[in-house]
């Protein structure tokens, strides 16, 4: 998978990566730096994937905002080598429906908890 990560893009802290309802049509990791999901109330740190939800998602776009909390660089995987990948390694297709499934449950988790 890294050699298919080669775009990088860099983010100041404070600066949103995208909007929920924004097109969903790249997946990227998150190399430096931390970033925040406001609607989900959850931070992703460096090593962790962000847009996955959207970019396999039958809809095709963002489920939450994204906004970095800190200087960020993130290295990008389009929508179509994302597929290329989850359809011909069975690895990076595990390792992707268990993040899915892993963040949907943190969410219907996150739901159902009481409120003070």
């Amino acid at each position: 998978m890294a050699a298919s990560l080669r775009e990088a893009r860099i983010f100041k802290g404070k600066e949103p990566l995208f909007q929920k309802g924004d097109a969903a049509d790249k997946l990227d990791y998150l190399e430096r730096g931390t970033v925040w999901l406001p609607e989900v109330d959850r931070t992703i740190h460096a090593g962790e994937l962000i847009g996955e939800m959207g970019v396999f998602s039958p809809f095709k776009e963002r489920t939450a905002s994204a906004v970095c909390t800190t200087d960020s660089t993130f290295l990008v995987l389009g929508e179509r080598t994302a597929l290329e990948l989850y359809y011909s390694n069975p690895d990076f297709g595990l390792f992707m429906v268990r993040t899915i499934i892993r963040r949907f449950l943190d969410q219907q988790a996150q739901r159902a908890a009481p409120t003070s």
